[in-house]
């Protein structure tokens, strides 16, 4: 009819089902093409779907077939390249050696650039106060680990803090998580005695993942001692937990506390030293630590608050129901191995005096025991 057409158009979400922007009225564009730019900031790596149609200003036509499209802003650009990986010394590791080498594993870079490295390590964890770095370092070096020693000697008894990232000539990657170590220097003293292991005794089996592990004190010479404890899957200590430095106990015995849970059903060897004192020897443990809760009974009216479930892994799951099988509460296990709660059901609602049925599921291990309130 030689009307003048314009258009509607509509940007929607990736299944097409919902309107994210539109316009009216475009005007047709000179000859074949008629453009539209919706004003919707859109997110990066994204898709999307699009649709359009003619107005002749009586009635529309139908839609055009809806089309799809990947938003990549930085397909034509020069892209980062990964972190690197942090491998040695591991995280929270101990070292017995003032001389240090950090090893990573080389990044990986989209475009295949010559990649180099910067390492930094700092003394503080809010990596302010800087102690030694490097820049450029390993240029071109294509694929396996990379080493570098850092050139100063670092101080004994002193916490560290280290990472690593890439550059690719024109990008750098984020820096890698940081990476804590203690760096120790245990020269023997002559004469001096090592610690003696008080408690677990050898060959014990525990029922906490988190145990006390206790040691006698040694004399002290030349300042009060500071205790590091070692706590290993292998009596080599390779794959190992350590303390850091802990002060010594006042009561002729010096305790510390397993940092993190530790596995059911493994056997962990452990030992200890005090300031340049030989190692105490080596004694054994085997975790069979069941999930509990306590206090139980719970007895509110007695000036019981939080409940605390004992010796759940990270990756589990303690379910708690009514004797008739109805979900009360559902906890997740944590890094702490000890899980908070405040003795309320899912709606937030305070249980009722009744016996409940805990069942427990854990990476590998299972369980299953009664739980009872009275108010």
């Amino acid at each position: 009819d030689g009307d003048i057409i314009t258009y509607q158009a509509q940007l929607l979400d990736s299944s097409a089902t919902t309107v994210l922007d539109s316009a009216s009225g475009i005007t047709q564009g000179n000859g074949a093409i008629t453009s539209f730019s919706p004003t919707l900031a859109m997110t990066n790596n994204e898709w999307y779907s699009w649709r359009t149609r003619a107005f002749d200003g009586a009635e529309f036509s139908n839609w055009m077939n809806v089309s799809r499209f990947y938003l990549d802003t930085l397909i034509l650009a020069n892209q980062p390249p990964d972190p690197p990986t942090l491998l040695t010394p591991l995280n929270n590791d101990s070292m017995i050696t003032l001389q240090i080498s950090l090893a990573i594993n080389s990044s990986f870079d989209a475009e295949g650039d010559d990649l180099s490295y910067d390492f930094a390590i700092y003394s503080d964890a809010s990596h302010t106060t800087l102690v030694a770095s490097v820049e450029g370092f390993a240029f071109g070096q294509q694929g396996g680990n990379i080493t570098w020693q850092i050139p100063i000697t670092l101080a004994s008894g002193g916490q560290y803090f280290w990472s690593a990232r890439a550059y690719d000539g024109e990008n750098y990657s984020d820096w890698s998580q940081f990476f804590t170590l203690w760096v120790f220097d245990f020269s023997v003293d002559a004469g001096q005695t090592s610690p003696t292991s008080l408690a677990p005794i050898p060959g014990a089996i525990l029922n906490q993942s988190q145990p006390n592990l206790i040691v006698s004190n040694v004399p002290n010479i030349g300042g009060n001692n500071q205790y590091y404890f070692e706590v290993s899957r292998d009596s080599d200590f390779v794959d190992r937990v350590a303390s850091g430095p802990i002060e010594e106990g006042l009561s002729g015995s010096t305790t510390w506390e397993v940092s993190s849970p530790l596995s059911n059903g493994v056997e962990y060897f452990w030992r200890t030293r005090a300031n340049n004192s030989p190692y105490s020897e080596t004694s054994s443990f085997t975790i069979d630590a069941n999930i509990y809760i306590a206090p139980n009974p719970y007895r509110p009216s007695s000036g019981h608050s939080d409940l605390t479930v004992y010796n759940m892994e990270l990756d589990g799951t303690l379910t708690i129901t009514t004797v008739t099988n109805e979900i009360v509460r559902i906890l997740n296990g944590n890094a702490s191995g000890r899980v908070i709660w405040d003795g309320r059901n899912e709606n937030g609602e305070k249980l009722a005096s009744d016996v409940y049925l805990c069942y427990y599921k854990g990476n590998g291990q299972s369980d299953k025991f009664k739980f009872v309130v009275i108010r």
